[in-house]
């Protein structure tokens, strides 16, 4: 049997985060997305980008 696969990527950087440890849940469009701690700062930028596109 395999093991649930425990890590998602962060949607700023792509960095793997792994599910256990603080992460940052957003909403993009109609789902939540993960955000590494180290890119709290940039989600605000990050949306504004997604609806410009």
């Amino acid at each position: 049997m395999f093991a649930p696969d425990l890590k998602e990527e962060c949607v700023i950087c792509g960095e793997e985060i792994e599910i256990d440890h603080e992460r940052i849940m957003i909403i993009d469009g109609d789902k939540l997305v993960s955000v590494c701690m180290s890119c709290e700062g940039r989600i605000n930028e990050w949306q504004k980008n997604r609806l410009n596109i």
